[in-house]
């Protein structure tokens, strides 16, 4: 073979074992990353790069970065390498999960497509695409992956969860149950438990099933302020109103802006035979959400039982109309359903949440539609995983 020879096999096989002992440290970083430890995750990136791994640095800074909640500085990172094989994809699947970060959702789509174009079972592109179809309003399409992605991590608790809360969305509260039934069978995180908890009790009290959300909610929350509403809400219907009062006053303490904290507040007020405290309640609510239904529906019952007939009317009237205007959004989420593509379906949403009075809905369904408007490439042709 002679000494050259001999040379190029010494060099081969310790190129090898750089290789694998950064792919090995990259995996140490992602895991170190999982348990919360972004300090020691970030010092191996440091070490990989420090030791000519460039890339595997530069990769594992990004997701701690992204899990940090800094999409731009991870996206920074991600655009200039050049990688193939395995790393390409990962990369890929990190800058769809930066853009997604950011709003840019049709590269963020693009990115994951990818992915999955070239490994059909990458649960990191299932789990992302799903989330940008989701934000996009592409329900449907949402709930497709999410049961690619179910199918791919059987004991993942998460995909479930992910289609409880669409179905939740779309006042699907049976399925919405089953499906967040199935994610607490599974595994989740310690938090991640308790959410899914409140967002499954939630859809029991909207079914008449109270007693059961009740017993859901058997626990010490670690985050107060959606559990209190939920609890409140469940005791109300168990006619339990002045406990459920006692958490309301607490969750108002907690957030004194939040609508259902009012809302629920003066309906224990209506049980306790305090209309008029109930009225108070839902007027300070009206000045901030005027556009909300249940409020202008309790409103108008309020002030019929208060003697306020032609307030009553007014409300009743209003009710009339919200209810036009939500049946046409409806409609129209339907036919981006059939075509989530289409740039005038979400102008048409955009205009009919900016009639409801949510701004930051209709930027959202703007946002998108000038997105689906761009057309460029997601992926360097010579191998870069940069996203224009």
């Amino acid at each position: 073979m002679g000494f050259a020879g001999g040379l190029g096999v010494f060099a081969f096989c310790w190129w090898m074992f750089v290789r694998n002992g950064a792919d090995a440290s990259l995996t140490l970083g992602r895991e170190a990353i999982i348990e919360g430890r972004l300090e020691a995750a970030l010092q191996l990136a440091n070490r990989l790069r420090m030791g000519g791994s460039f890339a595997h640095g530069s990769l594992l800074e990004a997701e701690v970065l992204l899990t940090e909640g800094d999409a731009t500085r991870a996206l920074e990172c991600l655009e200039s390498l050049k990688v193939d094989g395995p790393l390409k994809l990962h990369a890929a699947n990190l800058t769809g999960r930066c853009l997604l970060q950011v709003g840019e959702l049709l590269e963020a789509e693009r990115a994951f497509s990818y992915v999955l174009s070239q490994n059909p079972r990458d649960v990191d592109a299932h789990r992302g695409l799903a989330a940008v179809y989701h934000d996009a309003g592409s329900l449907a399409e949402s709930l497709t992956l999410c049961q690619k992605w179910s199918e791919l991590e059987p004991r993942d608790g998460r995909p479930d969860r992910m289609r409880g809360a669409i179905l939740k969305d779309l006042k699907k509260y049976p399925e919405a149950i089953s499906a967040y039934t199935a994610s607490l069978e599974k595994t989740l995180k310690p938090q991640v438990n308790q959410e899914v908890r409140v967002e499954l009790a939630d859809c029991l009290v909207r079914t008449g099933k109270a007693e059961q959300a009740l017993e859901a909610l058997n626990f010490e929350p670690a985050s107060p302020s959606p559990f209190l509403l939920v609890k409140a809400d469940a005791l109300r219907n168990v006619g339990k109103a002045k406990e459920a009062l006692e958490l309301i006053d607490r969750a108002r303490e907690l957030d004194p802006t939040v609508s259902a904290a009012w809302k629920i507040g003066a309906q224990i007020h209506s049980d306790l035979g305090r209309p008029e405290e109930a009225y108070g309640l839902l007027k300070k609510n009206e000045e901030v959400f005027p556009n909300d239904l249940e409020t202008q529906n309790l409103l108008g019952q309020i002030c019929n039982r208060l003697g306020k007939l032609e307030e009553a009317k007014r409300h009743q009237n209003r009710v009339s109309e919200l209810h036009k205007k939500l049946d046409e959004l409806t409609k129209l989420s339907n036919d981006l359903v059939a075509n989530p593509r289409s740039i005038d379906a979400h102008l048409r949403i955009a205009e009919a949440y900016e009639n409801l009075g949510m701004p930051a809905m209709a930027a959202q369904r703007r946002h998108t539609a000038s997105l689906l408007r761009r057309t460029q490439a997601v992926m360097d042709p010579q191998g870069g995983t940069k996203v224009p």
